[in-house]
């Protein structure tokens, strides 16, 4: 990257860094002004409060008590920030072209044939199903970034079931004719429990033929997509120590990780068939809660790229990653992740570990629209949906231009 290309990139987060200064002042739902956010003086990273890139262009009445010279503020920062955004992320080639959507068209990706992931120059392949944004996707394309389809089961599925004629239309009506990209089948929950029978078990072997069956119709319908599957292979977080006792992935014996590894490699036929490979490495908990995970979590990253990039030969391995915690987390589900934990927890233990890239999932519109991304992080969102659906996908677009800033340095 040329320098003056870094200085631009270093004026995207001070005007992102004066948004969130402004934000922090800014009125709530019920019209007062929040003072100044209290920041932990011992967070070795950017706390919760600089992580959220929040900017509302044109706000609204609701955070009128704020004062107007905000609101121009604002604005004036939004669209600063856009321009420089353009600058230090989309680069000469990143304005023009077709855009690749959410979790969609894949722009110049080769035919499933070409085993490597890699472009011409060696970088890591960064796939992204996690924003319906054209800025965004503009600065993913100019660091060589594609899209991502994903069919989900609901769109294969009735009653629980595998509906092919289903699979088939979802398949035909998401993804174009003679797309040579990247897809991947997102089936979850009762398709994945074979994975933890033994081989011997017929339920193991019947459940191998059910995503051996998925992967065969998808490739019927779409033979020049590159296709894999969802989770596999899967490692689990915890494992056991020499004393028998749970801990996490870095404190396990050798015993019971080696064991852990050989059962990860019983679906070695699913991932022979896949065109590349996908485990999921969501991070389950935050740094902040238990300073063992800034150990333990990292150790399970590059376990899971390791055993991944063991089964699939040549194909590319590209864990799925995700910029928030873990959903199943009571406590600190759906929280953003900082800074720390998005590069040195994910992408580096993953590209360690043998990853020739990643894939970038998230769901914050959807989760937003729903409301449950809003009601378990409301301290994130409350201020800026009450300022209206523009100001959302305002700081939608620049969270993801944030994140996407931290990735720049192991994906230019």
């Amino acid at each position: 990257m040329t320098a003056q290309r870094w200085r631009s990139a270093d004026r995207v987060s001070q005007l992102i860094g004066r948004a969130i200064s402004a934000l922090r002042f800014c009125g709530s739902s019920r019209g007062h002004v929040r003072g100044p956010v209290r920041e932990p003086v011992q967070e070795p990273v950017p706390d919760r409060a600089r992580e959220r890139i929040p900017a509302q262009a044109r706000p609204r009445s609701a955070v009128a008590p704020a004062g107007a010279g905000l609101v121009a503020l604002l604005t004036a920062l939004f669209a600063a920030v856009s321009l420089q955004a353009g600058c230090a992320l989309l680069g000469a080639g990143g304005a023009g072209g077709q855009e690749a959507p959410s979790g969609g068209r894949a722009p110049g990706a080769g035919s499933p044939s070409e085993s490597a992931s890699k472009d011409r120059s060696g970088k890591p392949t960064l796939l992204v199903s996690c924003l319906s944004d054209e800025v965004f996707l503009r600065a993913v394309r100019s660091l060589g970034g594609e899209g991502c389809y994903i069919i989900y089961q609901q769109e294969g599925e009735s009653g629980g079931r595998l509906d092919e004629a289903k699979l088939r239309r979802s398949i035909a009506s998401k993804i174009p004719q003679g797309h040579t990209g990247w897809a991947m089948l997102d089936f979850e929950g009762h398709w994945l429990a074979f994975l933890n029978r033994a081989p011997e078990d017929p339920a193991f072997a019947q459940g191998e033929r059910a995503m051996l069956r998925l992967i065969e119709i998808a490739k019927e319908v779409r033979p020049t997509t590159k296709w894999t599957v969802y989770a596999v292979p899967n490692l689990p977080f915890f494992v056991k120590d020499d004393a028998g006792r749970i801990v996490g992935w870095d404190k396990g014996s050798a015993a019971s990780k080696a064991a852990e590894m050989a059962k990860g490699r019983r679906p070695q036929r699913v991932v022979d068939a896949c065109d590349w490979v996908s485990p999921s490495v969501y991070h389950p908990y935050s740094f902040r809660g238990n300073p063992e995970w800034r150990r333990a979590l990292p150790e399970y990253v590059r376990a899971s790229a390791e055993l991944a990039k063991s089964m699939a030969g040549d194909k590319p391995v590209l864990p799925m990653i995700w910029h928030r915690i873990h959903d199943s987390n009571q406590k600190d589900g759906l929280e953003l992740l900082t800074a720390e934990q998005w590069t040195v927890g994910v992408i580096e233990p993953a590209l360690a570990g043998g990853a020739d890239g990643v894939v970038w999932w998230g769901a914050d519109e959807s989760m937003l629209r729903s409301g449950g991304l809003g009601k378990r992080q409301r301290e994130e969102f409350e201020a800026v949906q009450a300022a209206g659906q523009e100001a959302v996908r305002d700081y939608l677009r620049l969270l993801h231009l944030r994140k996407l800033q931290e990735l720049r340095p192991y994906f230019e």
